[in-house]
């Protein structure tokens, strides 16, 4: 029996220490790469206060974790956010191609698409066909914000009156108020804060039925992170992400008639 103990052992040694290698390489396998990155406060799609953190960035988890990538995310006023990015010190944010910045890459595949409309005041609405038709009109757009460039060359023009504000929410007050013509927003966006609002602000309201322009919402990438890119797109193919949002939104809106 002595004679057998030492192969025995021996043999025992090399099938724990494969055991612990296998264990190892699994470990490292499964563990995520962690990106981080900041987006605008901008319900319902990446908001702190909305569950899983709006329908965007819960759309963006769930496709990035089909390469292994879990995402970290800070949420900001957009005015903040692009000072931030100017840092560089995130891996990226997510944006409409009009508001990415130097040192930022546009992937080919959006997030999700975003709606542009206009908020106008329900006793005095709009009256055009073309964007030209708006000549002198008070328009509130959003502090940082590029648009479409039809409608930015028309502000540099002064053929629109651009009215700046970081507040979404405080622009579609100054509508109610009369203060201004109209205020360029996201239409859920903008669903979702006149749904919060008062009834004696809500009822002074309405969205105009023309859809100004469907924009793309990216996860812009840092140049120095561009191998990211790759992975990014990867993901982006392996999960239908506009159908995710899509899906939040209407059950977001089913919890609220409840």
């Amino acid at each position: 029996m002595n004679c057998q103990t030492p192969a025995y052992d021996e043999v025992m040694g090399w099938k724990l220490f494969v055991f612990a290698v296998l264990l190892c390489t699994v470990s490292f396998q499964a563990r995520a790469e962690l990106w981080n990155i900041v987006v605008d406060e901008w319900p319902p799609y990446s908001c702190s206060k909305c569950p899983e953190g709006g329908a965007g960035v819960k759309a963006l988890k769930e496709a990035l974790r089909t390469v292994n990538v879990d995402l970290e995310v800070t949420y900001l006023p957009w005015v903040h956010v692009l000072r931030e990015v100017r840092t560089q010190k995130y891996l990226g944010y997510l944006a409409w191609p009009a508001s990415v910045t130097k040192g930022y890459l546009l992937p080919a595949q959006a997030v999700f698409e975003s709606k542009l409309i206009f908020v106008e005041n329900a006793t005095h609405p709009l009256e055009w066909s073309v964007l030209t038709d708006l000549k002198g009109k008070r328009i509130g757009l959003h502090e940082g914000s590029g648009y479409f460039d039809e409608f930015m060359d028309l502000v540099n023009k002064k053929v629109i009156i651009p009215v700046i504000n970081p507040s979404d929410n405080a622009r579609i007050l100054l509508v109610s108020q009369g203060k201004l013509d109209a205020a360029l927003l996201d239409e859920e966006n903008a669903k979702y804060y006149l749904e919060q609002m008062p009834d004696r602000f809500r009822s002074k309201i309405k969205i105009n039925e023309h859809i100004l322009k469907i924009e793309g919402i990216y996860l812009v990438i840092s140049e120095k992170n561009r191998d990211k890119i790759l992975v990014l797109e990867k993901a982006l193919k392996n999960v239908n992400t506009q159908k995710i949002v899509d899906d939040y939104i209407r059950k977001l809106q089913s919890m609220k008639n409840q």
